[in-house]
């Protein structure tokens, strides 16, 4: 698989099942990721630094909350 496709694949499975609750809080785990993403980008973070805010829980995903 290509690094593409990959990403493709990791974003498509965060963005469909990332629609459940965060640890009971009032966001999806997907919004809480977005939100995450939202501040680094906010705070001039690097793309990589960014791109970490929005994978940091992908683990939660691949495994069930």
């Amino acid at each position: 698989m290509t690094h593409a496709k990959s990403i493709d694949a990791l974003l498509d499975m965060l963005s469909t099942q990332g629609k459940a609750a965060y640890f009971g809080e009032p966001v999806s785990v997907l919004e809480h990721c977005l939100q995450c993403a939202h501040f680094a980008e906010q705070s001039h973070a690097s793309p990589a630094t960014i791109a970490a805010a929005l994978l940091h829980d992908v683990g939660h995903v691949l495994h069930g909350l």
